[in-house]
C-alpha cells in the first residue's frame, strides 16, 4: 500500500499532465494536497474540504494556495512549505485549552493574517532551533542540507534506473535534449542536487549557452550549500556513468 506522500506524489504528477499546470500552479496543488493530509491528522475531528474531482484548479483549497504564492511565492522558499503549512494549522490548534478552536478551513493559508502569524511563528521557530543545537547553526543547516542532498540523490538514482533499467549516457543526454528531462526535474524526480552536481547537466547547458537559472526557479545558493565533499564521492560512485 502507498504512503500518504507518494499517493499525493502520483496524485499531483496526473494532475500536472492532465490539466496542463504551469509550474505555479503545480505548486499551488501541492500545497493543497499538504495542507489536507496535515489538517486531518492535526484535526480528526474536523470536516475539512476536499480537492473536487475534474480540474483543482477550480476548487477553493487551489484559490487560496495559488493566491499565498501570487503574493508571497518569491519570499516562501521551497523548504519552507511544510513548514509554513504546519505553522498555520499548529498556531489555530494552540489558540484554546481543550475549548472549541477556530475554523479550520483552506483561507488560514493566505492574506495578510496568515503571513504575519507566519512570520512570528518562524522567529520563534528558529530561535528555539538556534539555542537547542549545541554546534553552530551555520554546521547544522550544512549537514542538514548534506543528509538531504545524499537523500534526494539516491531517489533521483532509483528514479532513473527504474525508468532506464539500468541508467545510461545517453539516456540523460536524449533526455535533455528532447525536453523531457525538465519535466522530470518539474515532477520532483530529479533533484536539484543532481543539477548542481551532474556534468552532463553541466555540459548540455554549457552548449545551449543558457544558465541554470533560466531553466528551473529555485533557491540555488541553500541548495549549493549542501553540495559537500561527501556529496561529490557519493555521486561520483552512483552516477558513474556520467564520468
Amino acid at each position: 500500500m502507498l504512503n500518504s506522500k507518494a499517493m499525493n506524489d502520483a496524485q499531483l504528477l496526473i494532475a500536472i499532465v492532465e490539466y496542463g499546470m504551469n509550474d505555479l500552479e503545480a505548486r499551488a496543488y501541492k500545497i493543497s494536497l499538504l495542507y489536507l493530509e496535515k489538517a486531518s491528522k492535526l484535526f480528526p475531528n474536523e470536516v475539512h474540504y476536499k480537492v473536487p474531482t475534474g480540474d483543482p484548479r477550480k476548487s477553493y483549497i487551489f484559490k487560496h494556495c495559488y493566491k499565498l504564492l501570487r503574493l508571497h511565492g518569491q519570499e516562501l522558499l521551497e523548504n519552507d512549505i511544510k513548514l509554513y503549512v504546519h505553522a498555520q494549522l499548529d498556531i489555530l490548534k494552540h489558540i484554546t485549552q481543550g475549548q472549541e478552536h477556530p475554523r479550520i478551513a483552506p483561507d488560514i493559508l493566505s492574506g495578510p493574517k496568515a503571513w504575519n502569524r507566519w512570520l512570528l511563528w518562524k522567529r520563534k521557530y528558529d530561535k528555539i532551533k538556534k539555542f537547542s543545537s549545541t554546534p553552530t547553526v551555520a554546521q547544522v543547516i550544512n549537514k542538514n542540507r548534506e543528509k538531504e542532498a545524499l537523500e534526494l540523490l539516491s531517489k533521483t538514482k532509483m528514479f532513473f534506473d527504474m525508468l532506464f533499467q539500468p541508467i545510461k549516457r545517453e539516456d540523460i543526454v536524449a533526455g535533455l535534449e528532447s525536453g523531457d528531462f525538465w519535466l522530470w526535474v518539474r515532477w520532483g524526480k530529479v533533484s536539484y542536487y543532481y543539477l548542481l552536481t551532474s556534468p552532463l547537466v553541466k555540459d548540455w547547458l554549457e552548449k545551449a549557452k543558457v544558465s541554470l537559472i533560466d531553466k528551473v526557479n529555485f533557491d540555488l545558493p541553500a541548495y549549493q550549500e549542501g553540495i559537500t565533499e561527501q556529496v561529490k564521492i557519493y555521486f561520483e560512485k552512483e552516477f558513474k556513468h556520467e564520468f
